[in-house]
């Protein structure tokens, strides 16, 4: 196969850039290299998967050259000269914003002051629609007007003194430093949360008060929606929350991916955090997740990332929505890395089978996993595993998983202390079940019954468990019927 990098760089392409992009190898002021545009044309016939044999470096080589002897470092040439072409085309496809800001500049330094306004005006326009996320664009467009402004003070008249223009700078300025400091602190609170709980954030309490002292800066509705996801993630504030959830199901078509997804993650970490504290509303929060199909933002560029597929999944079976999870697993899973699909699919279908009460095919499915390739699939096989031994009645093989899943906690460094919590309160509550079947006396279960209805806080499997303390009640309830007969 040829360079990967060129042929993720293309398949990252959308079909109408794709085609772009064709014009663009097609024009001699982009390219002069007319191997190129038959390396294009070639490449065009296996978009987007590109995913052929035919995709050799040698047959590719004899395509363009009509030559049998291959040469590599003209192969290697080539490629090379159409990752640099692909990348030239996305930097001026995806930034022309910053051309026309060096446009103005020019304009500017040249005094040519007519256009210079038109151009301007319409930057404005363009700003309006376009994703000048964290206002850097605009920042930059009213120094340049403040200088185009400072150009001409010799022909300012008294009233052009109080012009705004001559302010918009420290204003677009202090949106722009709170933007990207709000956005940095999101991003270190997600770490906080995922990889190091011990990690400290600086300066974030000044930030918010400062925020929250003036309020002028939450009027700004970009400011104001980071601000709110940042106190879902600090203090877990319900009204941040409806917040957040308001502004996304108003304005969810007119976001860009990244901020939906950021917001669909803030929301889903306040359902999880309410879940921990013994507030669970599993509808609600499987409702949130599948915003992301709502919005189009499941799959992207062909891909689906592992952690929205793992929840999307988690969540359906948690409300045993199964007739749902299993056409999501049918027609999602594809769509992970190649690296993801072994432990979504075998897991996935151990889940259906023990819906099923096809215990034995759950087992055949889980011991089809190979390496764990992400961090919470490892906690969910041991935890179905228990359930399918306990199903089977094998109580020596219920007792050695408990044992080994209590180690594997002890030992790993990546699963957060929350987490971990949740997994020992579930080894705990097994462990109490299997006792309960193995020794069959009644005042265990009692003892059982009671303490699964009293937790509070989140149990894994919560109705496995009660249905399971069920069963066992009317077991020993005909078995003392029977013996009193």
């Amino acid at each position: 196969m040829i360079n990967g990098n060129l042929l993720k760089l293309l398949s990252a392409l959308s079909e109408s850039e794709f085609r772009k992009f064709g014009k663009f190898v097609n024009s001699p002021y982009f390219n002069a290299n007319a191997k190129l545009i038959l390396l294009y044309d070639h490449l065009s016939d296996f978009y987007p998967d590109f995913d052929s044999l035919e995709l050799s470096r040698q047959n590719i080589f004899r395509k363009i050259y009509k030559e049998d002897k291959y040469v590599e470092g003209t192969m290697f040439y080539l490629i090379s000269e159409m990752e640099k072409l692909v990348c030239s085309f996305i930097s001026q496809e995806k930034n022309t914003l910053s051309f026309d800001l060096a446009l103005l500049e020019d304009l500017s330094k040249k005094r040519i002051d007519s256009l210079f306004e038109k151009k301007y005006r319409s930057f404005l326009k363009k700003l309006d629609s376009s994703n000048d996320s964290d206002n850097f664009f605009r920042y930059c467009s009213s120094v340049i007007y403040s200088s185009h402004l400072d150009n001409q003070k010799n022909q300012l008249t008294k009233k052009d003194v109080f012009r705004e223009e001559w302010f918009n700078p420290l204003s677009e300025l202090i949106k722009y430093f709170l933007k990207r400091i709000l956005t940095q602190i999101l991003l270190l609170t997600n770490y906080n949360r995922t990889l190091n709980e011990k990690l400290e954030i600086p300066f974030v309490r000044k930030i918010m008060d400062l925020i929250e002292s003036e309020s002028k800066y939450l009027e700004q509705p970009d400011i104001k929606i980071i601000y709110h996801l940042i106190r879902i993630h600090i203090y877990n504030d319900e009204k941040s929350y409806f917040t957040a959830k308001e502004f996304l199901i108003k304005n969810g078509k007119k976001l860009g991916r990244l901020q939906i997804n950021e917001i669909i993650n803030s929301l889903l970490i306040f359902c999880f955090n309410n879940m921990i504290n013994g507030k669970s509303n599993y509808s609600e929060q499987f409702e949130i997740a599948k915003l992301r199909i709502k919005f189009n933002q499941l799959v992207q560029n062909n891909v689906i990332r592992i952690d929205v597929f793992y929840n999307l999944f988690m969540m359906a079976v948690s409300l045993e929505e199964f007739d749902w999870a299993e056409d999501f697993l049918t027609k999602y899973s594809m769509n992970l890395e190649q690296k993801f699909r072994n432990n979504a699919v075998h897991y996935g279908n151990a889940r259906i089978f023990f819906y099923k009460k096809e215990y034995g095919e759950a087992l055949k499915e889980l011991s089809k996993i190979k390496n764990f390739s992400f961090i919470h699939y490892k906690p969910a096989v041991k935890i179905l595993q228990m359930m399918i031994y306990y199903e089977l009645k094998l109580l020596p093989e219920c007792t050695d998983a408990a044992n080994s899943f209590i180690q594997f906690l002890r030992n790993d460094k990546l699963v957060h202390t929350d987490y971990k919590k949740v997994y020992d309160r579930f080894i705990k509550i097994y462990l109490k079940l299997v006792n309960v079947e193995s020794s069959k006396r009644i005042s265990k279960l009692n003892d059982l019954s009671q303490t699964v209805k009293n937790l509070k806080e989140m149990l894994i499997s919560r109705k496995w468990f009660t249905a399971k303390i069920d069963e066992l009640e009317k077991r020993m309830k005909n078995s003392q019927t029977k013996q009193a007969i």
